[in-house]
């Protein structure tokens, strides 16, 4: 499997916050602290305010448009089982495609909630909103779009 491998629950992983090198060693980011680039290993620890913040901290530091902060969010998600409903609360980076991605991520992973159809109404009155402010903006576009699964707008409302 090799160093750069590890497994959590049986599934083999690649570290988040590692990157390889052309030669095939791993290279840490240099501009995050020890303590953020390895506490990815302790996510059994995080509570849901904890990964708030932990996500928080990665994105002032990485920049809201690096991909990374995100997939450590969806890996510590779907590893830990944090609750999905408060997810897309937090999600409010409107020019973000990663944001928008992880929003989508986090709206087919509760297609099977009991709440569904109501997660998916706010949701949609969401994207509407970001759509009539930034019209020109596709992520929104895109994301509705997802939401609505290829059907009319006015299939949403019965």
């Amino acid at each position: 499997m090799g160093p750069l491998y590890e497994r959590v629950r049986g599934r083999r992983i690649r570290p988040p916050m590692e990157e390889v090198t052309k030669d095939g060693h791993e290279d840490k980011y240099s501009v995050l602290p020890e303590s953020l680039s390895n506490s990815w290993r302790e996510m059994d620890t995080y509570s849901d305010s904890y990964l708030n913040e932990y996500t928080h901290r990665l994105l002032l530091i990485n920049g809201h448009f690096d991909p990374k902060p995100w997939q450590l969010r969806r890996l510590a998600i779907h590893e830990r089982g944090f609750c999905l409903d408060n997810e897309v609360k937090v999600l409010e980076h409107p020019n973000n495609i990663h944001a928008w991605s992880h929003r989508q991520w986090v709206c087919k992973e509760l297609r099977k909630h009991p709440n569904w159809h109501e997660i998916r109404s706010n949701e949609v009155k969401y994207a509407i909103d970001a759509i009539r402010a930034e019209p020109e903006n596709e992520m929104p576009w895109t994301y509705l779009k997802c939401l609505v699964g290829g059907k009319n707008y006015k299939v949403l409302n019965n």
